[in-house]
């Protein structure tokens, strides 16, 4: 859970960027947010000049269309849920924990997000779009890296048993091939090649189910839409006595209670550092399915919940188990009342 997987994460999936991260402090007060939104940012990316170069007409992936009505219904049946797992072979090494919530976004897309701060993090979203006149199921994926935001959507190629490829139209395969395999009711693997290096390993299970709405349907969508829009939670986390030195502040989002032990899947989780002196944060998680959550915050006075992912002896705990109903702007006060022994 370390900031650094979200640096790997990026690398392996992310293509392009822009930037609308911000932060800002004020006395005895750390306010950190950022705009969540993000929409597609690849035309004016810094990387466009080396993607479009070279890339013709005759060297671009043949979606999958004449498959897609079928492919894209089983792929967008199968995959809700919230997917655990370790994200291993990344350019930085091997990380713990990633989790996914994914879940219908709207009635034709599902959306995932994995944050750790304000500047990092990584979504999925998949839906059927129109390519080049044919529906085609796009994998799109992305976030913000150190406040920049990268988008990337990659093209159904094939379908193979359980197994899903999705490749970079214009730059093909070689350049970047994302395959989804489904090894049982509740296990997958997603693999990343990029320039043929292996860039993610990502075996997940699913510890919750996410039941689809009546209404879902893979109906065909404009190939440069936006997210659709999603809700917010903005938690305000404050404790007594000012701090004596920077402390990372913790903020997990689940649908279970998570008790002292605990005894929970975060669906969202979200990190700010405290600085020396500050007497309370605000964390800002965007795009957030809207529904009923069970919130809890850590004040990790002991600089070891990145690693344990567990408070510890003198941590400050808040929420213990607010339970709150997510809708549009959501904001919560979540005083620390207890310190583990």
């Amino acid at each position: 859970m370390r900031r650094a997987v979200f640096i790997g994460l990026w690398a392996a999936l992310a293509v392009g960027c822009d930037g609308d991260g911000s932060s800002g402090a004020a006395d005895g007060r750390v306010d950190t947010r950022v705009d969540g939104g993000g929409e597609r940012v690849d035309a004016g990316s810094a990387d466009r000049g080396a993607e479009t170069d070279g890339a013709r007409a005759d060297a671009m992936v043949a979606p999958d269309g004449g498959a897609v009505e079928g492919s894209a219904e089983a792929f967008l049946t199968r995959l809700p849920g919230l997917w655990s797992g370790p994200a291993t072979n990344t350019p930085l090494g091997a990380f713990a924990v990633m989790n996914m919530d994914v879940r219908a976004a709207d009635a034709r897309t599902l959306f995932s997000r994995f944050d750790l701060d304000v500047d990092d993090g990584l979504r999925f979203a998949f839906a059927v779009e129109t390519v080049e006149g044919a529906p085609t199921l796009v994998f799109r994926n992305g976030g913000y890296f150190l406040g920049l935001l990268r988008d990337t959507r990659t093209v159904l190629v094939e379908r193979a048993g359980d197994g899903w490829t999705f490749c970079h139209r214009e730059r093909t395969c070689d350049y970047l091939r994302a395959v989804w395999t489904f090894e049982g009711d509740d296990r997958l693997s997603l693999a990343v090649d990029v320039r043929g290096m292996r860039h993610l390993d990502w075996p997940a299970r699913r510890l919750e189910e996410r039941p689809l709405p009546g209404d879902f349907a893979p109906t065909p969508g404009p190939h440069d839409g936006p997210f659709p829009p999603l809700a917010s939670i903005e938690a305000e986390v404050s404790w007594g006595e000012a701090l004596d030195e920077a402390t990372t502040v913790w903020l997990l989002v689940s649908t279970t209670a998570c008790g002292l032990g605990g005894a929970c899947t975060p669906a969202r989780i979200m990190s700010a550092e405290a600085a020396a002196g500050a007497t309370a944060v605000t964390l800002r998680i965007d795009q957030v399915h809207p529904g009923d959550y069970v919130l809890n915050a850590v004040l990790d006075r002991n600089h070891t919940f990145a690693m344990r992912l567990f408070p510890d002896s003198g941590d400050g705990l808040a929420g213990l188990d607010r339970q709150v109903e997510v809708a549009g702007e959501t904001a919560v006060a979540l005083p620390v009342v207890f310190d583990v022994p």
